[in-house]
């Protein structure tokens, strides 16, 4: 099969053919499978603003595929994403290997700002016993507020925007600090994907026994 050229500049639009119904077997009751009728795909490369390569957010039944360059974090996607979504975000959950002091400080001012009025952040176990300072400060932090830090052997990289109307899910490889390295995200608007990562998720459904791994 040919490849399909990926352009920053001008992003490649489409078809997918829709799937109606699908009926999976009891024992597959976590497989969730979703239709998808349109795709673009872009490169985040440079020095230039996120939003501007991620705008317009996908709308329902549609996904945008991002090759991330090194000069990106993952949180430069999650603030484009938050950036354009124009109501308050009702509940942010975040599953990361690991992020640094910015990105805490702009989550917390997300907070105290009401620009997000409930957050969950998922770290890895192994973050906390390389950056114990700084998972300490943010989950005093967290906790000050009524939010929810947890540490989980969790490898996930999630960034959930559940926002009224609107429930936009970014599926990554990155973390949110920097990395000199290539990665991909994937966003889209599906609540049904949103809650299937709360509710089928262990580390995310049942935080409450694993917050103080």
């Amino acid at each position: 099969d040919a490849a399909i050229p990926i352009d920053a500049a001008i992003p490649i639009d489409a078809a997918i053919p829709s799937i109606d119904k699908v009926s999976a077997p009891a024992d597959r009751s976590h497989r969730k499978v979703t239709a998808t009728h349109r795709r673009r795909l872009a490169i985040l490369d440079g020095k230039g603003r996120a939003a501007a390569i991620v705008d317009p957010l996908p709308a329902p039944g549609e996904c945008l595929h991002l090759a991330i360059a090194g000069t990106y974090s993952g949180w430069a996607v999650a603030a484009a994403i938050a950036g354009l979504i124009p109501d308050p975000i009702d509940h942010l959950t975040i599953s990361t290997l690991g992020f640094n002091r910015d990105n805490a400080d702009d989550l917390i001012a997300w907070l105290d700002s009401g620009r997000v009025r409930g957050a969950t952040l998922n770290v890895s176990t192994y973050f906390r016993s390389s950056d114990r300072d700084i998972f300490e400060s943010i989950k005093r932090d967290m906790d000050a507020r009524g939010q929810v830090a947890m540490v989980t052997r969790s490898h996930a990289k999630l960034l959930l925007f559940d926002a009224g109307p609107r429930a936009i899910v970014c599926e990554t490889s990155a973390n949110l600090r920097s990395s000199q390295n290539w990665e991909q995200a994937t966003i889209f608007a599906a609540r049904e994907i949103l809650a299937r990562h709360i509710n089928c998720n262990p580390v995310l459904s049942s935080w409450q026994a694993v917050m103080d791994y």
